[in-house]
Formats: structure tokens, sequence, C-alpha cells
């Protein structure tokens, strides 16, 4: 995925890109805005060397978002079938009454699927793979 923006802030290695969120974005997560023509700041390697002012192209990695998405949006609800499910298996071993093992595991599971998308995102927080990157700088009146 490709967008456009100005750099409106360098930090080496990184810049921050003005953007301004188009109808390519639905579902798109990366710059947690909601209405299309709403402006972003995102934050992006500068490995084109771009300066302030500069226009330029953002390459936004297709997998990265679809991993994302992943981790946010389904993991959790696995987790809680999963637990569940698991709860529901010990809830005859135990004997306890009701459904009780099976919300209480379901819960920890998307507990635990919360803590470990945490630690997934403090760890790879610079990681080359985790944020997007100028691919060129541009001239918008060519």
């Amino acid at each position: 995925m490709i967008e456009q923006g100005v750099v409106e802030k360098l930090e080496a290695p990184f810049a921050f890109v003005r953007i301004i969120k188009n109808e390519s974005c639905d579902g798109c997560t990366l710059c947690d805005t909601t209405n299309p023509g709403e402006e972003k700041i995102l934050r992006v390697f500068n490995n084109a060397e771009a300066a302030k002012g500069d226009w330029v192209e953002i390459n936004i990695s297709p997998s990265s978002v679809i991993k994302t998405s992943l981790l946010l949006f389904i993991a959790p609800v696995v987790a809680l079938i999963a637990g569940y499910i698991i709860g529901d298996v010990l809830d005859q071993y135990l004997s306890v009454p009701g459904n009780f093992m099976g919300i209480l595991t379901g819960v920890l599971g998307v507990v635990l699927v919360m803590i470990g998308t945490r630690y997934y995102d403090t760890k790879n927080a610079n990681s080359p793979s985790h944020i997007p990157n100028i691919a060129r700088v541009f001239n918008p009146s060519s």
C-alpha cells in the first residue's frame, strides 16, 4: 500500500509524515483514524533521506497490516473460544457447577493474548518490518 504525505519533522532515523486518510484505508488500523479526509502524522523510516517539507510516498507493507489485523481482531476471539472449551472440559473433571470454568478460562485466554500482543508490539516497535518506510521523495507539481 502506497500513501503520500508531507514530512513534518525529522528525528533520525525516523521522519514524521502528515498523511490524509482516504477510502483505500478502510479496515486499516495503522493511523487510528476513523473518518476519510482526516489528517494523521505517521512515524516512518527515513531511508530516502527526505527533508522537512518534502513530499514523499510511504510504503506500508500489506503483510504487516494483515498481521496486525489478525493479532488485534482474530486472536482474542480464538483465545476466548479455545479458553471456553478448555474450561468446559475442566468443568467435567472438577465438578464445578454452571459454566464458571469456561467463562473464567475464556476471559483468561483473552487477557493472555492482550498481554502477548502488548509484549510483541513493544518488542517490535522499532523493527523495520513493523514501521512503514519512505519509498521515494517527489515533487507534487510534476
